[in-house]
């Protein structure tokens, strides 16, 4: 079985680093944008398996990300990974949202929503 390839959408260097290296000990491929912009730019150019998107994120927020998505109709599984509050956690239920991952996250937990999307 080849490696899934999954888009990790995260601002912060340290929490990047540790979804990479999780993502990479369960044998997917994964590839990393800082911004939701640089995260559009990538999704244009390639096709990803899954994506893990940070909502949080300077400038323009990883919710773009799944709005730009739903407009251009793409089935692309979504598992936000975010310390967003309820009220921001709330508006973004269904369509390609699989999971919602709390930060601080459990990589266990994350681990299991990633291959769980991928189904």
């Amino acid at each position: 079985m080849s490696a899934k390839r999954v888009l990790v959408v995260e601002d912060d260097e340290p929490t990047q680093k540790l979804i990479e290296a999780l993502m990479k000990r369960d044998g997917h491929a994964p590839t990393i944008a800082s911004t939701a912009t640089e995260a559009l730019s990538l999704l244009g150019e390639s096709e990803f398996d899954v994506i893990v998107l940070d909502l949080m994120m300077p400038r323009v927020a990883g919710t773009t990300v799944i709005e730009v998505l739903e407009e251009q109709q793409r089935r692309t599984p979504i598992v936000v990974c975010s310390a967003a509050g309820t009220s921001l956690l709330d508006r973004i239920g269904g369509g390609l949202v699989h999971a919602v991952v709390r930060k601080p996250f459990d990589i266990d937990e994350l681990s299991a929503a990633v291959m769980s999307a991928m189904r």
